[in-house]
């Protein structure tokens, strides 16, 4: 069998099974382990495949622009940001991820509400400051 081949069977493998391993396609195709870590590394390279410890996964799909996430599953953004806000007590200090749940939770905290926030996020502070209208 032919490297192209072997290439194009073990991505149809890895389509069907989630996840390769080295050690089972080298016994599968009866050649030496050093044979498919080349082939998985060239796939990787053609960005065909995300070689891991031992094997490969399927490339993982880009992450979706903010302006499409924010508008995906937006109750339960609401409800878990709600909830997030309610844990907040003055006085605290609380250290915020950038993401747009964390965007609504910002978008929800109260005016009045005397806290430090510290994000690495360019976004989320101008949301926030947005909303203040005591500052």
């Amino acid at each position: 069998m032919l490297a192209s081949q072997r290439k194009q069977q073990i991505l149809q493998i890895l389509a069907e099974e989630k996840q390769v391993m080295s050690g089972d396609l080298s016994q599968r195709f009866s050649v030496s382990e050093d044979s498919i870590r080349r082939d998985l590394r060239e796939l990787a390279a053609e960005g065909k495949l995300q070689r891991v410890h031992g094997g490969a996964l399927p490339v993982s799909e880009a992450i979706a622009p903010i302006e499409t996430r924010k508008n995906v599953q937006i109750a339960s953004k609401q409800s878990i940001a709600q909830r997030a806000v309610e844990l907040i007590q003055p006085g605290q200090v609380v250290i915020v991820d950038g993401g747009t749940t964390t965007g609504e939770m910002m978008r929800l905290l109260p005016d009045n509400l005397a806290c430090t926030v510290v994000t690495h996020s360019r976004g989320l502070p101008s949301r926030w400051w947005k909303n203040r209208s005591s500052r």
